[in-house]
């Protein structure tokens, strides 16, 4: 099975396109339209991905629009998720993470806690 990876631009793009066939008859972005809901009002640029967002899917705290702070790691709360911890299920970036095989992560402190070991077959 062959994994097709979409930027967020050409996501963009193509609901300038939907936007345009439906009636708006521009395809320029609107600069006020949330990149999230869709809802007028995106004074926010979010500092990782770029999003224009509203303030409902805004954290001012961290500069971060929801899905970028949905999907940070659980356990530094720094760095984007790659995968969760297998025993707390906690999500964590490649910092807090330990690849135990392709497909499967235990996190740092699971390991230090002896919750799992590497010598395991």
């Amino acid at each position: 099975m062959t994994r097709h990876t979409v930027s967020v631009a050409k996501i963009n793009y193509a609901l300038l396109v939907i936007r345009y066939f439906a009636g708006c008859r521009t395809l320029e972005a609107s600069s006020d339209v949330c990149d999230i809901c869709g809802e007028p009002g995106a004074h926010h640029v979010c500092k990782r991905c770029g999003r224009r967002v509203c303030d409902l899917d805004y954290d001012e705290n961290t500069g971060l629009c929801r899905i970028c702070l949905e999907t940070n790691c659980e356990i530094c709360g720094k760095y984007p998720a790659i995968g969760y911890c297998m025993v707390c299920g906690r999500i964590g970036c490649e910092e807090c993470l330990v690849q135990i095989s392709m497909v499967a992560y235990i996190c740092k402190e699971c390991m230090r806690k002896g919750m799992y070991s590497l010598d395991r077959e």
